[in-house]
């Protein structure tokens, strides 16, 4: 850091200030932003109480608030993401108030939702329960209003797409197939009725490890599904299973658990599709097998006739 008295030397030598100026003074912004660098440091060092002071007073950059059009759209989308929320002078009134009393207004949107939230938390606005699935009621406000046990669905947004997000979740198999058969013209289930028959049946799978995970048994669940009309879950994924092992229609793996006393061991790997080869049930034995080439198994059997014959009872078995 230079000393006082560098500073001055070389502020006088290239003129970049005079002696008034280099003095312990009031100072403002405008005069600040056009100080070469020397001259700011001199005063930082030696006028520091008139530098913060200008400093802080500098005006700050606020937010415009936008033209009348555009705080109107912003009104337009509150009553379309909030459709609960009834058109009224009253309730005009009571989102104008917050927004005007907002200490650090945006003039976003935001703020128009952050004006729903805390005017409905206060119980000062007139919402319509039934327009957003909570409730049958269509006018509740003041203590009913703060108090209601759906108050947290007249809190979210409710547009047209997730009023039939909701609407889908509660659909069943075949409802959906009725109402949108172009989805299946390609002969395959829409990704999200897909996803949520996947999940459940991941959840059917753990509660039945016997249950051997194959295609054919999927479809058996899913059409037992649509044929009765239930949504895919866990609950109706538990009543197919039932129904149709008891039909025996399911493939299953009793292999797959074994009990001992009072415990259930489950082998994942008891099941084997078609065309693998056979495994030894004595974990030594196989991982014999398991570390000879073909050669050697070859040499193994031709002089040892009882690892032939071990081996003979496998693919028997």
């Amino acid at each position: 850091m230079r000393t006082k008295a560098e500073l001055e030397y070389f502020i006088a030598k290239k003129g970049l200030a005079s002696a008034e100026s280099l003095s312990q003074r009031v100072l403002t912004d405008a005069e600040i932003r056009r100080m070469p660098e020397p001259v700011y440091s001199w005063h930082y060092q030696n006028n520091r109480a008139n530098l913060d002071r200008a400093l802080e007073a500098k005006p700050r950059n606020k937010p415009v608030p936008p033209a009348f059009n555009e705080q109107r759209e912003l009104a337009e989308k509150l009553f379309h993401d909030y459709p609960q929320l009834l058109r009224t002078s009253e309730n005009a009134a009571a989102i104008d108030s917050y927004l005007a009393a907002m200490p650090n207004p945006t003039f976003t949107f935001s703020d128009f939702r952050e004006a729903f939230e805390k005017q409905t938390l206060a119980g000062r606005l007139m919402l319509n329960p039934s327009a957003c699935d909570a409730g049958d009621e269509t006018e509740v406000t003041g203590h009913r209003l703060r108090t209601h046990p759906n108050l947290y669905k007249m809190l979210a947004s409710y547009t047209a797409e997730s009023q039939e997000r909701e609407r889908t979740k509660r659909m069943s198999a075949a409802d959906y197939k009725k109402e949108h058969p172009e989805a299946f013209d390609s002969g395959k289930v829409p990704p999200m009725i897909e996803n949520r028959f996947r999940q459940a049946v991941a959840t059917l799978l753990v509660n039945h490890p016997e249950l051997v995970q194959s295609e054919e048994n999927a479809e058996l669940l899913r059409s037992y599904l649509a044929e009765k009309g239930l949504p895919f879950n866990v609950t109706n994924l538990e009543v197919a299973h039932t129904a149709l092992r008891e039909a025996g229609e399911l493939k299953t793996n009793s292999e797959a658990v074994v009990t001992s006393g009072q415990t259930k061991l489950i082998d994942l790997g008891g099941y084997r599709e078609p065309g693998y080869p056979p495994r030894s049930r004595k974990s030594s034995f196989q991982q014999k097998i398991d570390g000879m080439t073909a050669d050697e198994l070859k040499q193994r059997m031709a002089i040892d006739p009882a690892f032939r014959d071990a081996l003979d009872g496998l693919s028997r078995a």
